[in-house]
């Protein structure tokens, strides 16, 4: 007697089929959406982990130094001033804004996912397939510039840095005047960074003549370069062209110019004015002069002194007939810039 066997009939495994498929159709959308989510919360915690590192670093620099206040400025998180450790996967793109060190918004590009981020709203958004979001303009490649931002050229850790103090228009152009964060020491045989050549040069050399020891008088020009009567100007400019100090901003200028650091060619550099020192839509108060060190301002006193801002912030004339007492003081140029060229 054969053996009979035992087998699911066509109706049967047509039957399995279809309860497969349908059990399919249910999980199937389920696990990806749990993938997906899975996904998001990644991304959004990495996100959370670059911002909280950035507002660290800066919470770290205020601890530090009491007198430090943060950028308000929106980055391209290529070009980010700082360096700073990242707990977790790196944004590969995008950009961060900050108001005085604290992040108010974000657009960071995780792989196939953009995150974005807005203080106002305090909610966090994680979409595949986006584009960054609108406070990165071109694609977050450029920098708004406000007064009290902190724009910083050159690879990090060797940047330079200047601080916006004034933006105005000139010549129909939206112009931003960034103060140096330091002054260039020319002090003989010191130097505040390995940047600059040692100057090295004795007091008469830039704005004395040491034939009747008065101020140099084709030296005096107005704030923007144009010739101005020593008699018709209280305090006249006299950081002119024949002036060491000129060459002194210039070298500097050149450096900054180069592929490394990168300022914007359309960039000129010059002295502070007394004016503009004292001024207090420029500088609300002394503290904003302070940086350590004392240096000159391109502005005239009288035929014999030269003003100059102490490292207590206070404005006074520098004599620059004194022997070596003119030495004693850096500059610290500004420099000016077409905001659209930033």
């Amino acid at each position: 007697m054969k053996e009979k066997k035992n087998a699911f009939t066509l109706i049967e495994l047509l039957a399995i089929i279809v309860i497969l498929a349908i059990i399919a159709v249910i999980t199937v959308p389920i696990i990806l959406n749990i993938i997906e989510n899975s996904k998001k919360g990644a991304v959004i915690d990495s996100a959370y982990g670059y911002k909280d590192a950035i507002q660290k670093y800066y919470l770290l620099e205020t601890v530090r130094n009491s007198n430090f206040e943060g950028p308000t400025a929106t980055y391209n998180i290529s070009d980010f001033p700082i360096d700073f450790k990242v707990s977790g996967e790196e944004p590969i793109d995008g950009c961060v804004q900050l108001e005085k060190g604290q992040v108010t918004a974000y657009s960071l590009q995780f792989g196939d996912y953009v995150v974005n981020f807005d203080k106002a709203t305090n909610n966090v958004v994680a979409e595949k397939n986006t584009e960054l979001s609108g406070i990165c303009a071109s694609n977050g490649s450029s920098i708004s510039v406000n007064v009290g931002d902190e724009l910083c050229f050159g690879p990090k850790g060797e940047q330079e840095c200047f601080k916006v103090f004034n933006k105005y228009n000139e010549n129909g152009k939206e112009m931003a005047m960034l103060f140096s964060n330091r002054a260039l020491s020319y002090e003989t045989n010191k130097q505040t960074t390995d940047l600059y050549p040692e100057w090295g040069f004795s007091s008469g050399a830039f704005w004395h003549d040491s034939t009747n020891g008065v101020l140099k008088d084709n030296y005096a020009k107005d704030v923007y370069g144009n010739s101005a009567s020593y008699a018709g100007n209280p305090y006249p400019y006299v950081y002119g062209t024949g002036s060491a100090l000129y060459s002194i901003v210039q070298n500097y200028l050149t450096i900054l110019y180069g592929e490394e650091y990168g300022l914007p060619s359309t960039a000129t550099g010059r002295l502070l004015s007394y004016e503009e020192a004292t001024d207090e839509t420029i500088f609300a108060d002394a503290n904003a002069r302070k940086n350590g060190q004392s240096y000159w301002l391109g502005s005239a006193k009288d035929s014999g002194y030269v003003w100059s801002v102490y490292s207590n912030g206070n404005v006074i004339g520098g004599c620059v007939s004194c022997g070596s007492y003119p030495n004693a003081l850096a500059t610290r140029p500004v420099i000016i810039v077409p905001v659209a060229d930033l």
